[in-house]
């Protein structure tokens, strides 16, 4: 796959060049956690990716910010720290998937805006066919039968159908596809511990027990104005089209 990600300028990527990296361990996940984390540095999460990329690893990034001053506070204890986080979520029960895993969807590391990690809960299925069925909050009942309708038809089709368990449209095109004995996809705007808006919480539990629920923001995160755009890019990239009600 060849894709511009990160900073403006085409960055190829082939498979092949993802093989000659080096192990991708838990070390290494730690080391991406730990970059995401810090604050010595500006940079978006999708330049840290392409940072990766083009140094080969997330240590060799770490090492050419920080090097190796005795001055300084070892930063190896940032490091430790994104592990044991890493630890106590998996203990959690969440699925933790950078973008070097061999379970990260594929098709996210198309999108101009690559997640470095996804959080899930409920299975992941590789290479779903899945289509986005969003719209608005304060959709009209016409507009809401409608998407009904679709969503049970996708579904129908074998078609997995992913929205943003936001209200309206969202939501009704979450339970039509769990009624009619499909699968749905949940992508969230918010970190995968808060329900957003609170109504739908135990709808998203539903999602996350018989489906999948995702979030590419930290567990405990709030809604931004900010995270609903990301969000809306990863849930695109996801599906193969977009159904907007």
């Amino acid at each position: 796959w060849t894709r511009t990600i990160g900073r403006p300028g085409v960055i190829t990527i082939g498979t092949s060049r993802l093989r000659r990296m080096p192990l991708w361990d838990d070390r290494e996940r730690a080391t991406l956690v730990a970059l995401m984390q810090e604050r010595s540095r500006a940079a978006s999460w999708p330049e840290i990716v392409t940072e990766i990329i083009e140094a080969g690893s997330a240590r060799a990034v770490w090492e050419a910010r920080h090097g190796r001053s005795l001055f300084d506070t070892d930063p190896s204890v940032l490091i430790a720290e994104a592990a044991r986080q890493i630890a106590g979520w998996r203990t959690a029960g969440l699925g933790v998937h950078t973008f070097r895993d061999v379970s990260y969807p594929a098709q996210l590391r198309e999108i101009h805006q690559v997640p470095p990690v996804l959080f899930s809960q409920g299975t992941l299925r590789p290479g779903e066919p899945a289509v986005s069925v969003v719209g608005s909050r304060r959709a009209c009942s016409r507009s809401l039968a409608w998407a009904s309708e679709m969503s049970s038809a996708l579904v129908s089709a074998g078609i997995t159908v992913v929205s943003g368990l936001a209200a309206g449209i969202d939501t009704v095109a979450h339970v039509a596809a769990l009624d009619a004995g499909g699968r749905t996809v949940a992508v969230l705007g918010t970190g995968i511990h808060r329900a957003y808006p609170a109504a739908n919480r135990d709808l998203q539990e539903r999602i996350a027990e018989q489906c999948l629920v995702l979030s590419q923001f930290w567990p405990d995160a709030a809604a931004t104005k900010k995270s609903f755009p990301l969000r809306n890019a990863t849930m695109s990239g996801y599906g193969r089209a977009t159904i907007v009600v």
